[in-house]
C-alpha cells in the first residue's frame, strides 16, 4: 500500500488445518500491533520488525477502506501510551500459493499462544468469493468477529481459550 493512501482491503480469514510443509522457510514478519480505537474508524498501531505503521480501518468484513503510512519510533511510543487494548504479538509468514497469491500465516505469542490463523488479501471482490483454498487452510472465518484482531487484543484468555489451537 501506497504510504498514506487510502485503499480497498479485501481479505478472507481461515484457521489452520495444518501447519504448511516448510513454512519456516519463508519471509516472515515479527508484529506487535495495539489499538487505540475500536469504532470506525479502526484505529491501530504496527511495529514489524523495525518499521512502525498507524493504520485507520473502515468497517466491513471481506471489503472495507484501509489507509495506512510510517511513523518513527517516537510517535509510536507515544501512541502506544494511548492504547485501549492489550498488544497482540505474532510471526507472520508470507507463503506463496496458487494464482499468484500470498497466504500470511499469523502464528500468535504470549497470551494468543496456540492460535493460528491465515489471511489472504485480493485485488477484488470476485477474486475472493472464487477462491480455492489449498488443503493446509481449515474453516473461513471472515465474517466471524471473534478472528478480528481488535476482538482479540480486547478479550480476556478465557473468552477465547475454545479458539486457541484450532487446528482439526
Amino acid at each position: 500500500m501506497a504510504d498514506g493512501k487510502t485503499n480497498k482491503e479485501i481479505e478472507r480469514k481461515f484457521l489452520l488445518k495444518e501447519l504448511p510443509q516448510n513454512y519456516d522457510k519463508f519471509k516472515k514478519y515479527n508484529i506487535e500491533q495495539t489499538y487505540i480505537n475500536l469504532n470506525n474508524p479502526e484505529h491501530r498501531i504496527r511495529k514489524q520488525d523495525e518499521i512502525y505503521y498507524e493504520t485507520f480501518k473502515g468497517e466491513g468484513n471481506i471489503s472495507r477502506t484501509e489507509e495506512e503510512h510510517t511513523i518513527d519510533e517516537f510517535k509510536y511510543n507515544e501512541l502506544l501510551n494511548k492504547g485501549i487494548s492489550k498488544t497482540i504479538y505474532k510471526t507472520r509468514y508470507m507463503i506463496p500459493i496458487n494464482n499468484n497469491l500470498i497466504a500470511e500465516l499469523n502464528i500468535y505469542e504470549k497470551d494468543l499462544k496456540g492460535l493460528y490463523l491465515i489471511e489472504v488479501e485480493f485485488d477484488n471482490i470476485e477474486d475472493a468469493s472464487t477462491f480455492i483454498k489449498p488443503d493446509w487452510f481449515g474453516e473461513d472465518v471472515t465474517n466471524n468477529p471473534k478472528f478480528k484482531n481488535q476482538y482479540l487484543a480486547m478479550c480476556k484468555i478465557e473468552e477465547i481459550k475454545d479458539l486457541i489451537d484450532n487446528r482439526s
